[in-house]
């Protein structure tokens, strides 16, 4: 800095003095050192700077995460969703307005996802087994008593001895001809309603909620039963659906996975229970809910109605709930 008097005899007087202001100074208070983390943590950091601040930025590993240019400058939430299992480092820079730059940084871990329990696949795969076997029993032992004979495993009756005629009167001719009612293989299932809550995702607002019932495709694709406008959701990224009893959850094979509850799946099926969140890629968050239903409400089932005999043509009066209607 220079400071230059004249006097009114045009003498010149002259000062100087030389300021200098030292780089910001950065620590970061939390997380400690090589901590385990999970979940979303904050990572505070205190900043001492002789000049007003221009740019703070956050790094993971290499890879620039948060970048500010307004306060707060002294906290980020970081989400352990987006790390992978193992230790990263976090790098906070500071910059001055005069382009002097300080930063500090810290080593985390992310712990491993559960493995899946084993044998799982397996035992699905036997239950299905089980079930159709004796799906394709019932049938065969239906054709054979049509056809007047014995089912598997039933013996053969004896015939009658030879003897005079039956009597042809009406009230001793039996009824031979004897109608077996047997439960349709295809029953119609109900299927009870649930929902998707959006905790945080970009382009939708916090708490909007998606209604689901049986199936339900998710993704960025507007053909999809739930868009995520999200650009790190894929275009078909995953599917609900119900079956025996339960929701399930299987990615499509989306680029940057799904996951339930911490635990990243694959085109394996998870079930889904009620207060489940689920991770679509990054940065989308939604939670599961089953819809509780009033008994004294109509049923509302997988399969259509079908219309049999003369009450299929019931007008107003008619209470049965269709879907799509």
């Amino acid at each position: 800095m220079r400071v230059e008097a004249v006097s009114s005899t045009d003498r010149l007087g002259v000062a100087e003095i030389t300021v200098s202001s030292a780089a910001p100074e950065v620590v970061i208070t939390e997380p400690l050192s090589d901590q385990v983390v999970e979940g979303t943590f904050p990572l505070n950091i205190k900043i001492k700077s002789d000049a007003a601040l221009s740019k703070v930025s956050l790094f993971v590993d290499t890879r620039l995460d948060t970048e500010r240019v307004s306060p707060p400058f002294d906290t980020f939430r970081v989400d352990t969703a987006d790390l992978t299992p193992g230790r990263h480092v976090l790098r906070v820079s500071v910059e001055d307005i005069y382009g002097q730059t300080g930063y500090a940084e810290v080593a985390v871990t992310a712990p491993p996802m559960p493995a899946p329990r084993p044998g799982s696949d397996w035992a699905i795969i036997i239950v299905w087994i089980v079930a159709i076997a004796a799906v394709i029993t019932g049938c065969y032992g239906i054709i054979r008593m049509k056809r007047g004979k014995p089912a598997v495993g039933e013996s053969t009756p004896p015939k009658a001895a030879p003897g005079p005629a039956p009597s042809s009167s009406p009230s001793a001719v039996e009824d031979e001809d004897e109608t077996v009612f047997f439960p349709d293989i295809g029953a119609r299932t109900s299927v009870p309603l649930a929902t998707l809550t959006v905790i945080t995702s970009p382009g939708l607002e916090s708490g909007h909620v998606f209604d689901i019932q049986g199936e339900s495709k998710v993704g960025r694709h507007a053909q999809n039963d739930i868009v995520l406008s999200d650009k790190s959701v894929s275009r078909k990224h995953a599917e609900i659906y119900f079956d025996e009893n339960t929701y399930y959850l299987r990615d499509l094979g989306s680029r940057y996975g799904t996951i339930v509850n911490r635990r990243r799946i694959s085109l394996d099926a998870s079930s889904l229970f009620d207060g489940a969140q689920i991770q679509f890629g990054p940065r989308t968050l939604l939670e599961f809910h089953l819809k509780s239903v009033d008994p004294d409400d109509a049923t509302l089932n997988l399969a259509s109605d079908e219309k049999q005999g003369p009450e299929a043509d019931a007008g107003p009066d008619d209470d049965t709930l269709k879907m799509g209607s």
